[in-house]
């Protein structure tokens, strides 16, 4: 099994102030996400096995990509540091 870390960046708002069409919010900055991606491969049954097992104890989807080469990901963001 294969993983891979990367950061998804989020803009972080601020209530400002309202007008006649409704609430205004300010960008007040970006909120870096860490996310593991893990990645098994389909030909081999213990690989996709915990990674079925895993997604399931998370409670995410496992993923399916038909390319060349096939593979099964799911995807984990972290709200905190770990």
């Amino acid at each position: 099994m294969k993983w891979s870390q990367m950061f998804i960046h989020r803009n972080v708002y601020e209530f400002s102030s309202n007008n006649k069409y409704g609430r205004r919010y300010k960008q007040t900055g970006t909120k870096a996400i860490p996310t593991v991606r893990m990645n098994a491969d389909p030909d081999s049954a213990d690989e996709l096995k915990t990674l079925i097992l895993l997604g399931h104890h998370l409670d995410v989807p496992v993923h399916y990509d038909f390319g060349n080469p096939q593979t099964a990901f799911i995807t984990v963001a972290s709200v905190e540091k770990i």
